[in-house]
Parts: structure tokens; C-alpha cells; sequence
């Protein structure tokens, strides 16, 4: 698993991934705003069982490929363009799944990270714009090395 001459595909395969999710996730459990609003409603994905898919392959995809020693969005133009669609991916993924995926970060990802995750929730759910989270986890991939 490499992405050395895979840029452009895996750019493009983000954005695919956040497109079909945006479709096939049904409608959205949860909102981006700057005060944002804890999600009351069940996933409903038009496909059933397509909100567990997305946790667990698209959500798993992305953390392979930000683990992924040679992904290096801080010094590569392409890599951070493929980290846009990765956190763009990342928040169509919480607003077609709400709570169901928060829960899943803090009893998942977080622990493995070693962080609280407050900090990551806050900027998931307020970054109106997929390139302020996509900054937030260049910070986040920068102190982790």
C-alpha cells in the first residue's frame, strides 16, 4: 500500500467516496455549523446497512492512508489536496451518521491516537469548509510524527 504515483487516483477515489456517501448515506443526521447541534436521528442510508459500511471501510480508508508513512501533507501540494477530500470525505461521513460515528471515534479512533478528541470533534463539526478540518489534521498528523 503505497501512494507514490497513486496521488491523483486516490484524490479522485476520495471524492468518489464522498459522493456516494452523500447519495447513498440518505438524508443528513447532523449539521456543520459554527454552533453546531448534537444529531437526534438515526442514520437512515438509502442503501440499508450503507451508514455501517461507510464506518467502516470508507472512515478506516482514511486513517490507512494519513497513517501511511509517506503521506506528508505538510510538505507535498498533492498529498494535502488529497487530505481535503479525506476530511471532506470525514464530515460527509458524520453528517450522514451523526452520533453513531462520534461514538465510534471516541471508542475507536481516539484510544488508538492517544488524544481525548475534543478538539477533533470541535473542528469535524464546525469547519463549514472542508479545508479548515483539512487543516486541523495536518496539525493533528504533524505532532503525531
Amino acid at each position: 500500500k503505497t501512494l507514490d504515483g497513486n496521488i491523483g487516483p486516490s484524490r479522485l477515489a476520495f471524492t468518489l467516496m464522498a459522493r456516494i456517501s452523500a447519495i447513498w448515506g440518505g438524508p443528513d443526521v447532523a449539521t456543520i455549523s459554527q454552533n453546531p447541534v448534537a444529531p437526534t436521528t438515526n442514520p437512515a442510508p438509502a442503501i440499508p446497512g450503507f451508514d455501517r459500511f461507510m464506518l467502516d471501510r470508507f472512515h478506516s480508508v482514511c486513517w490507512e492512508v494519513m497513517r501511511n508513512p509517506s503521506f506528508r501533507p505538510a510538505q507535498d501540494a498533492q498529498t494535502r489536496q488529497v487530505l481535503t477530500e479525506i476530511a471532506g470525505l470525514e464530515q460527509t461521513i458524520y453528517t450522514k451518521t451523526g452520533d453513531v460515528f462520534i461514538q465510534e471515534l471516541q471508542n475507536g479512533l481516539f484510544p488508538t491516537l492517544g488524544i481525548n478528541g475534543d478538539e477533533f470533534l470541535r473542528s469535524l463539526t464546525t469547519s463549514t469548509d472542508k479545508k479548515g478540518f483539512s487543516s486541523y489534521l495536518q496539525g493533528l498528523l504533524k505532532n503525531r510524527r
